[in-house]
């Protein structure tokens, strides 16, 4: 049975907009608040810098050491660099990815900008972090993250949910490859939309690619979907 995920309609940050530069105004009226050009620099580097920065001005102010400040904002720059931006137009932001229909589930949605997440990340084989995933690992992380369990091998996956024909994949539905690394359902990935998918590539790790690929097109192996 397809399991509904409730996630944000948009995928926006929630520090935005006026919010965010109200929480510039107080910080930067506070005394304590002398350095907080150079940390909000450093931590504008990340898509929600201003809400970091503005931490940051709060440690300041109880008294934390700008030593110890400025390197939190180094290591916030660090970790949050390497994902994605996705903004609320559907794929805006990141290359390769199709625009999201309007009238697609916030489950979907979630799904499909949860997955955007691990663009880059390596190939590993039977891995399941940011260190390294493979085709199977990658579907069960971002679908895990909302809580829906699914097996932890294509060919198993491959038996969840609703047989989807290739005319009527949407966002978040799987699609198979069969025989590309043996017999049967050997890979899976995630439907994007518009013919395009995101997969771990044992070559390359987190990558987009489309299902007009010669390559991709041969080995397909059919849709299915597991969320509404």
């Amino acid at each position: 049975m397809a399991t509904d995920i409730r996630g944000d309609d948009t995928g926006s940050n929630p520090c935005s907009g006026e919010i965010c530069y109200l929480q510039f105004v107080i910080c930067n009226s506070q005394p304590a608040c002398g350095t907080w050009v150079l940390t909000f620099a450093i931590g504008r580097l990340l898509e929600d810098g201003i809400l970091h920065a503005e931490l940051l001005c709060y440690a300041m102010m109880r008294n934390v050491s700008i030593p110890v400040i400025l390197l939190t904002a180094l290591l916030m720059s660090a970790c949050g660099s390497s994902a994605p931006t996705v903004k609320s137009g559907g794929g805006a932001g990141v290359k390769g990815a199709p625009q999201l229909p309007a009238d697609i589930s916030s489950g979907r949605r979630a799904v499909v900008y949860e997955s955007y997440r691990w663009l880059g990340v390596p190939y590993r084989y039977a891995g399941n972090t940011k260190r390294g995933v493979d085709c199977s690992g990658l579907v069960n992380a971002v679908f895990g993250k909302f809580g829906v369990k699914l097996p932890r091998r294509a060919r198993d996956l491959y038996h969840k949910g609703r047989k989807r024909d290739r005319g009527d994949l949407a966002p978040a539905d799987l699609v198979f490859f069969a025989n590309t690394a043996g017999k049967g359902i050997t890979h899976v990935g995630i439907y994007l939309g518009s013919d395009r998918f995101i997969h771990a590539s044992s070559s390359s790790g987190v990558i987009i690619s489309s299902l007009e690929d010669s390559y991709y097109r041969r080995h397909y192996a059919g849709g299915r979907m597991i969320i509404k």
